[in-house]
């Protein structure tokens, strides 16, 4: 019997696409297997840890902030100013705060200026950074700018790039009555490590208040690269950090 030839072609595709789904099958089968077995499961558990960013070539972005010696960013300081502006929506005070990473100065500046004396009680702010020349900047800003304020400033220097683990801070057995971090967590490789940190670091009953790039920032030209790799390249690849959803940051919490 002779097939025409577009009859061919489309028996020889779908033997293809058989196969195909079958090398799949197998595959998925192997590597349940592989899930299952004990004897290979510590080796799986070895690559549980993703590193998405890198950490020391964080850090040098982060130095070279440092040198330029900008602080006046209107967005930090709007984010900054919404995060104190909730922490006064507490009836309580909060007399000691930690700053983890990010626009410590900016958090600072901002405690001093809407939170301190009877307003908020704030009586101490710590900058936890692993930047050496950020932790220099804000030592020499705050004790010429913020000296007469009446709230006492330090830092204290993390010896992880990533800023995720606080080590130096819970070695020092120091709590804190409030901890805000201002654009610094969607560079965390381990976020849900980090925040689990900052929780050991605060008193029963402390606050926690963090603003970070998620949801749908950037969007538009997210879809633009998107649409434009599509139509040059005939596929996509990831052009933006990976950005967590408001629903998933919360539930990290818990």
């Amino acid at each position: 019997m002779t097939w025409p030839g577009a009859a061919l072609r489309a028996l020889t595709a779908a033997r293809s696409m058989r196969c195909r789904a079958c090398d799949r099958l197998a595959s998925a089968a192997t590597l349940q297997r592989r899930w299952t077995d004990p004897c290979t499961t510590p080796r799986l558990r070895s690559y549980s840890k993703v590193s998405v960013f890198d950490s020391n070539l964080k850090l040098e972005h982060r130095e070279r902030v440092a040198r330029l010696g900008r602080y006046d960013d209107r967005l930090q300081n709007e984010i900054a100013h919404r995060l104190v502006d909730r922490l006064l929506d507490c009836t309580r005070t909060f007399e000691s705060v930690l700053v983890v990473g990010g626009a410590g100065l900016v958090v600072a500046r901002k405690l001093v200026e809407e939170a301190s004396g009877d307003r908020g009680g704030i009586r101490s702010v710590t900058y936890a950074e692993s930047s050496p020349s950020l932790r220099a900047a804000f030592d020499a800003k705050a004790a010429f700018e913020l000296a007469s304020s009446g709230v006492a400033f330090d830092s204290v220097a993390l010896s992880d790039p990533d800023e995720s683990t606080l080590a130096e801070v819970l070695a020092s057995g120091r709590t804190f009555d409030a901890a805000i971090s201002c654009l610094g967590l969607h560079w965390v490789n381990d976020l849900p490590g980090c925040l689990a940190s900052i929780r050991r670091c605060l008193k029963p009953d402390g606050l926690f208040l963090g603003g970070f790039l998620g949801g749908d920032t950037l969007q538009e030209m997210r879809i633009a690269c998107s649409v434009a790799e599509m139509e040059r390249e005939g596929g996509v690849s990831p052009r933006t950090s990976p950005l967590a959803r408001v629903r998933d940051a919360g539930s990290l919490l818990s």
